[in-house]
């Protein structure tokens, strides 16, 4: 879908609405500063009540005895807060990575793999690349209410995030936690919009546009569009962005007691990456001694972290989904059933420089990749003494994917065959799959004293794995490229019977919670959580072999409380929590130093950590808050083979602690107009990687590759609105200072290291008009 499709859509929509109705300004559901879970009332200054559907039920925030954050779409489109990544930045214990910043061009179809909750990151590193597809993640992502859904980035009514394991209501996928986002539905007996245009540095350019139309008592529609552009922060080509989208929804509500909500979504994104990288050749290959000066972010001397011109790859992919809501209350419960059909395809290439005067050349094409869910539930309504909740889902998906691979040289001394054709493959894999997973759960509240209540939860999982892959390799890499060895190519084949796994997995959930006063809740919980196993293909002491992963299994210990004091003036809410996984899944090397002997493999591990999060009106224009987490983690009865790679003795890298605090003031005008201000101090711990001690000791350099330091930085918007709120127009500016550091993947040798940074300061400007 074009930009100029895409902008006759919003126009359209604009001037509808315009025709057919008079200004007013549109109503909005509860908001909140991210990324707190409250607002100041401007006339007393109390924080207000917060709506939200976490646990799958409407509740009060603060009633809700789960590790929860909640930030408003109106939120968002003030700050500039596009993408996954920014969406999520002030969040403690949440972060998140966007495709764009990764090898993976426009990334793969599962976005909970770009989310980590609580340290724990996602099982298929998207850094990888798209032969990660449909790879099961740690983080359920669900989008209007269906799982992995598409169009979450615009007309935003809230984003609501989950730490924490979610097993037993959101089944695979949710031992982390869940991000679920809520875009605007229709409204019957109403016509209202919003329209908004974004310009900023970096050639952002940004148009969004929502119209709600009501068609006759009992029918209405949403049309909503957005589109998105901007360049790359090192170069107009790399990372340079694109992407398009349009939603309709159709609402029928012919009484209280039945509903029916119809939406289709179409996706479209490009990217590009590649035209620079900065690059550490290995010292083993080339035959130079390590260097270990670090000057300035960079290495400098005979080998150097320098930047280096790369081919551009580009990345392009099209998504589209049809999906429904339907409700009946017949009295007793509110049954609902959600159906969707959504579809993926992607066309990428993309080269980065693993090697000295080499560039790694892969391509990607996915021409069927089909996703069906449906999830039948049956739930208490609202009064009910005991809360419960029973249902049924289903999900399956079938991939065909072909992920080719091979050296492209940038020198005269690259082996080559008798016609000059290059003979050294990394690998070349085409994988038909399919995966299948029937669900069944119920949960239940029940209270047991006054203001003490006992919820049980549960849950069954069947899942199907069936895989069909030829997966040719070199199992010399990179040996035979410098000529040490000769090439020897080999493929697996994964025939129908060898790919063939299934799992059944069991989960529950055991919580107390008590109100000690009608403000001040603490609760104990016990959570399990799983992600199913897989098949994949390995290479054991350089030889090709099909590993039948085991499924990642978590139980977790938590203790919480939520309060508010001095009058509903502050609210401080935290909580502690112990994980004890019977197996984490991830990988090693079996020939230490050499990539190419990757083993998949699921290890034992302890995590543990802290949240805290505090917000206080100071007064009816002032009001701040501070937020803090803190996690950690270690492998613990690692088998022996694991252990003796000489592996990172922590489950994945991540941030150890994070501290955000931030300050919102009002200013009010005697006309009736305002002037919002609003800014966030972000502190980080340092960034430990995951590179092995017996690399990290053969080569230093490396070790300062792969840690980055404590870091600070800081945002700033504000929004002048008119007493009507017809209108607004928002100033911001993301890391004031332009504090770059370093964010390495570094690979032990022969591969090498590539250095990313983190976004430069960016400032836009915001104008948004409601009617």
């Amino acid at each position: 879908m074009t930009t100029k499709r895409l902008s006759v859509l919003l126009g359209c929509c604009t001037a509808l609405a315009g025709i057919t109705m008079s200004a007013q300004a549109q109503t909005a559901a509860p908001q909140t500063a991210a990324p707190q879970t409250a607002d100041a009332n401007p006339k007393t200054g109390t924080l207000q009540e917060v709506v939200v559907t976490a646990e799958r039920r409407t509740t009060n925030v603060q009633k809700a005895a789960v590790s929860v954050a909640v930030i408003s779409g109106k939120t968002l489109a003030a700050e500039g807060r596009y993408s996954l990544r920014q969406t999520l930045q002030n969040i403690v214990g949440v972060a998140a990575i966007d495709a764009s910043t990764t090898t993976s061009q426009t990334g793969n179809d599962a976005q909970g793999n770009y989310i980590t909750i609580r340290g724990v990151n996602p099982n298929g590193d998207p850094g990888a690349g798209p032969s990660v597809l449909s790879a099961p993640a740690t983080t359920g992502v669900y989008i209007d209410g269906v799982y992995e859904g598409i169009g979450g980035g615009y007309d935003i009514q809230r984003v609501e995030v989950e730490r924490g394991p979610q097993g037993t209501l959101f089944g695979r996928s949710a031992t982390s936690g869940v991000y679920s986002v809520y875009t605007v539905d229709p409204v019957l007996n109403k016509y209202d919009g919003t329209a908004g245009i974004e310009y900023g540095n970096y050639g952002l350019r940004h148009l969004t546009g929502a119209v709600n139309i009501p068609l006759g008592d009992v029918l209405a529609t949403r049309i909503s569009a957005d589109t998105y552009q901007r360049n790359g922060y090192d170069t107009g080509a790399n990372g340079d962005l694109e992407n398009d989208g349009a939603r309709i929804k159709l609402l029928y509500k012919p009484s209280d007691q039945i509903s029916a909500l119809l939406g289709a979504t179409v996706q479209a994104d490009r990217s590009h990456n590649g035209g620079t990288g900065f690059t550490w050749p290995n010292p083993t290959a080339v035959g130079i001694p390590p260097n270990q000066t670090y000057v300035g972010g960079y290495l400098a001397g005979d080998t150097t972290v320098i930047s280096k011109s790369e081919p551009v790859g580009s990345g392009h992919n099209h998504a589209t989904q049809f999906w429904g809501q339907f409700e009946y209350n017949p009295g007793f419960a509110t049954i609902s059933f959600v159906p969707t059909y959504r579809t993926f395809a992607q066309s990428a290439s993309q080269f980065t420089p693993p090697l000295d005067n080499y560039y790694l050349s892969q391509r990607t094409v996915t021409p069927l990749d089909h996703f069906l869910t449906y999830e039948l539930r049956a739930a208490s309504n609202e009064g009910s003494p005991v809360k419960w909740q029973a249902g049924t889902d289903y999900y399956r998906n079938d991939i065909y994917n072909t992920n080719l691979n091979a050296v492209a040289p940038n020198s005269t001394g690259y082996p080559r065959d008798s016609n000059g054709n290059p003979v050294t493959e990394v690998g070349d894999v085409v994988t038909s799959k399919r995966t299948q997973d029937y669900g069944v759960f119920g949960e239940a509240t029940v209270p047991v004293f006054t203001g003490t209540r006992l919820t049980l939860g549960a849950r069954y999982d069947w899942t199907k794995v069936d895989v069909q892959q030829l997966n040719t390799i070199s199992v010399n890499f990179p040996f035979d490229l410098y000529g040490q060895q000769p090439v020897q190519l080999e493929t697996l084949d994964v025939n129908a019977a060898r790919g063939l796994s299934t799992y059944g997995n069991f989960d529950y959930k055991v919580r107390v919670e008590h109100d000690l006063t009608s403000h001040n809740m603490v609760y104990a919980t016990v959570s399990t959580g799983f992600v199913p196993g897989n098949v994949s293909v390995s290479n054991v002491a350089a030889t090709p072999k099909i590993i039948n992963e085991a499924s990642e299994t978590l139980t977790a210990y938590e203790l919480g409380s939520k309060n508010r004091f001095f009058d509903n003036q502050m609210q401080v809410n935290g909580d502690v929590y112990f994980y004890d996984y019977g197996g984490f899944q991830t990988t090693y090397d079996s020939v230490p130093g050499q990539f190419t002997t990757s083993v998949n493999i699921a290890v034992p591990a302890h995590l543990y950590g802290l949240e805290l999060e505090t917000l206080y009106s100071l007064t009816p224009a002032d009001r701040v808050g501070v937020n803090f987490s803190y996690n950690q983690s270690h492998w613990v009865n690692m088998p022996a083979a694991f252990e003796a790679s000489n592996g990172p003795k922590t489950l994945r890298p991540g941030v150890p602690y994070t501290l955000v605090a931030n300050y919102d003031h009002t200013i009010a005008m005697a006309t009736g107009a305002s002037l919002d201000l609003h800014v966030d101090v972000h502190l980080d711990g340092p960034y430990d990687g995951t590179l092995a001690p017996i690399t990290q000791a053969e080569y230093p350099i490396f070790d300062e590759l792969d840690h980055v330091g404590p870091r600070v930085t800081a945002d700033f918007n504000a929004t002048w609105s008119p007493a009507s709120g017809n209108y607004s127009i928002t100033a911001y500016a993301r890391n004031l200072a332009n504090t770059v550091y370093t964010n390495p993947s570094v690979a032990p040798p022969p591969a090498g290291a590539t250095v990313s940074f983190t976004d430069p300061r960016t400032m836009g400007l915001v104008a948004t008009v409601r009617f």
